[in-house]
């Protein structure tokens, strides 16, 4: 008691002294490190100060003149607040435990907190990456409500969003689309989560605002930007049973209006079999390398920023012994590297206008060797039939720019945009060995603000697509907002012209013998998304009620379809429905316990259905962290249960059947607790509890698309977890 009275009493006569402040929780009282502070002063508010609370929550600023003080930081509610000359105090931040006030940057000209935006936008936070102790994409996804993560051995860890597969989900890295789809989807297992600060999942249609491939919604993955922290060094490490050992480091360096990163991670997965006996696997080894390099640069009016990244990945499908001595094997390996180049500029203009400008170079390189290999002398021999061999390319260049005065005061603010889309591919796969198509397309979103707690956004979106007669594109998005109730709508129409691999790709291997169709028709589709929010706070306890529900009509919809024999290839269908709703509540004693527990109801109708009705899937998720304060350890559990899903299949006469993936459950949990004043981070856990591994269809169709009997993986098994990450910080 003695040494908190003293503790109080020097930082007072130290705040008088040497304008010394202090940021704290206004709950728990413990001090908040890290969170961002910026001063402005009163009469010019282009003088522009930022700061950042240290490891006591203590940032220094000698107040001179009257000023605007704002500070934030993730989890807790912005503060603004009035500071007098030679003024300093205690800043008592109030927890935001339903993360409303989280900025956003997904379909906005500059960052916005997510409950003012008229998107319903969800936010995966770092801690939340952490605690789960997710290292890619699609361990992050794999318990979200409305997501359904597909595994398939050769193509990877794909996605389905409201009931629409990945060639209708737009996957963003920092407003970037990743290249290199396979059957539609990129392999979410490629895409680390190592820098990343927080990922934004938009549900619903966003074609006026991004495009093609965005009509199930935006997935954007937002990296770390630059801080105000002088020089920061850090290092993890992350170990599965199952094989997986995973290591990170990197640095960041703010010289003035100079900020420097730079991060390297080596992932290695051992592979898992459900036969130990076989020396094929079920879930191939594979060995990933990433890097990471940005630079920026800052002033009060723009500010410039230049990103680079590659990704580097070897898998491994080792193939079984061969007779009559069993001493040989064919192995294939697959290589792929990525590589992505990101140029920001943004400018801030006078009346809360800014112009944000983004070029980018992308590209995506995929080839695959089989290799002869000698079990008794591990020599290996590259074979000489081409058909083994392959190498495909993909090139993408993005060029997008909107301007605009979303956060300005006025009844009525704008964004004009435009977004250019140009994707060129090449390889012995696709058809004349060399194929591009471009998208260029200008749009214009209003938003009025003129009716009390009402707002309204039209948006118009026209493209050039180099292949397809384009639509003109519209949406109409509402938001009703009092301090406790948020309503928000949304009406689209869509639009998604087919991809190279759709048209072009000849994709055959042991599991798969798909080949492009030139003749393929453009999807079009309309949409609508309906959400709700009601919020009853008091004072630590607090309540929220979630209740959303959408319906997707697509027309023309991609689909593959059983030419002959064994072959596949892309087709129309001409509708294709999915409807749903989700029902919510969360529940927060602050800081002691958090609950959200959400049911979600999705059917899917298809025209070519062997009757005419639809085919519905309940799930339901349950996250839990509890919070020992005399421990200072947070244990979270996770859970999903998947409904049984049907789905319609094609057996080897081309003749159509319902067939049915059965229901299961899915826990996991971790315990994480910080040392040396939040320097070290230790997180343990366990995965898949309930170990599922393969779910067998209640009917199997010989001469599938994929092949695998009719099993469908989900995962490998029981495992537990440590993930530690070391943090060194100068402020």
């Amino acid at each position: 008691m003695i040494k908190h009275f003293a503790f109080w009493l020097l930082l007072i006569i130290g705040a008088d002294t040497f304008g010394q402040h202090i940021v704290t929780d206004i709950v728990t009282g413990e001090t908040i490190p890290n969170a961002h502070i910026i001063i402005f002063d009163l009469n010019n508010q282009d003088s522009v100060i930022h700061k950042i609370s240290d490891a006591n929550g203590i940032f220094n600023f000698q107040i001179e003149k009257p000023s605007i003080i704002h500070i934030s930081y993730v989890g807790y509610k912005t503060m603004v607040d009035t500071l007098q000359k030679g003024e300093a105090g205690n800043f008592r931040l109030k927890p935001d435990v339903f993360n409303l006030e989280a900025f956003v940057v997904t379909a906005s000209c500059e960052p916005q907190m997510a409950d003012k935006s008229i998107y319903e936008i969800q936010v995966i936070s770092k801690k939340d990456i952490e605690t789960k102790g997710a290292n890619n994409l699609s361990e992050l996804l794999n318990n979200q409500l409305n997501m359904k993560i597909n595994m398939d051995p050769s193509l990877g860890a794909g996605i389905t969003l409201q009931g629409l597969s990945g060639e209708h989900i737009k996957l963003l890295i920092d407003g970037v689309p990743v290249v290199g789809r396979k059957n539609g989807n990129i392999d979410l297992s490629q895409i680390n989560l190592n820098q990343v600060d927080h990922v934004e999942i938009i549900e619903g249609p966003m074609s006026v605002i991004y495009g093609s491939n965005a009509i199930a919604g935006v997935i954007n993955i937002i990296t770390k930007s630059s801080t105000q922290k002088k020089f920061e060094a850090y290092a993890g490490s992350y170990l599965e049973s199952v094989g997986v050992y995973n290591f990170e480091a990197g640095t960041e360096i703010s010289r003035k209006q100079h900020q420097f990163r730079v991060h390297g991670a080596r992932n290695f997965f051992d592979g898992f079999s459900l036969n130990p006996d076989r020396r094929s696997m079920n879930w191939k080894p594979k060995r990933q390398l990433n890097s990471d390099l940005s630079y920026s640069y800052r002033t009060e009016k723009y500010k410039i920023r230049l990103d680079f990244s590659i990704f580097d990945e070897v898998l491994q499908d080792k193939g079984d012994l061969m007779a009559p001595y069993y001493e040989t094997a064919f192995d294939q390996y697959f290589y792929t590297t990525r590589t992505s180049t990101r140029l920001d500029y943004t400018l801030k203009l006078k009346s809360f206008k800014q112009l944000n400008i983004m070029n980018a170079v992308s590209t995506y390189n995929w080839h695959k060797n089989t290799f002869l290999k000698d079990l008794t002398t591990l020599d290996e021999l590259l074979t000489s039939s081409p058909d083994q061999h392959d190498t495909t390319i993909f090139y993408a260049f993005v060029g997008r720019g909107i301007f605009g005065n979303d956060q300005g005061i006025r009844k009525l603010t704008y964004q004009i945009g435009y977004d250019i889309n140009y994707e060129t591919a090449g390889g012995k796969r696709i058809e004349g060995d060399d194929q591009s198509i471009g998208d260029f397309a200008g749009f214009i979103s209003l938003n009025y603000k003129g009716i009390k707690n009402l707002k309204l956004q039209p948006g118009l979106r026209y493209s050039y697509n180099t292949k397809y007669e384009s639509p003109l594109v519209y949406s109409l998005n509402a938001q009703y907002k009092t301090k406790k109730l948020s309503l928000r709508a949304s009406a689209a129409k869509g639009f998604r012209a087919p991809s190279i691999k759709e048209l072009f790709l000849n994709f055959q291997d042991i599991n798969h013998n798909i080949v492009g169709n030139p003749n393929l028709k453009a999807e079009n589709s309309n949409n609508f998304n309906f959400s709700s929010q009601y919020i009853i706070e008091k004072n630590d306890l607090n309540y929220a009620i979630n209740l959303s529900g959408y319906h997707n009509t697509v027309r023309d919809i991609i689909t593959l379809a059983i030419m002959q024999g064994a072959q596949y290839s892309y087709t129309n269908l001409s509708k294709y429905i999915t409807k749903g709703f989700d029902a919510g509540v969360q529940i927060s004693y602050y800081p002691r316990l958090k609950l959200d527990l959400s049911y979600g109801y999705l059917g899917t109708y298809s025209d070519a259905s062997v009757s005419d009705k639809f085919l519905y899937s309940p799930a339901i998720t349950s996250n839990i962290e509890f919070y020992a304060k005399k421990l200072d350890t947070r244990l979270n559990v996770f859970y999903k249960y998947t409904g049984k899903l049907p789905q319609l299949a094609i057996d080897s006469d081309g003749e159509l059947f319902e067939s049915y993936i059965p229901d299961y459950h899915n826990l996991e949990f971790s315990i994480n607790r910080s040392f040396f004043k939040n320097s070290l981070k230790v997180i343990i856990g366990a995965k898949n509890l309930f170990n599922n591994t393969m779910l067998a269809s209640t009917t199997s169709a010989s001469g599938a698309v994929h092949g695998g009997g009719g099993n469908i993986p989900v995962g490998w098994g029981r495992t537990v977890f440590i993930n530690v990450i070391y943090k060194f910080t100068r402020y």
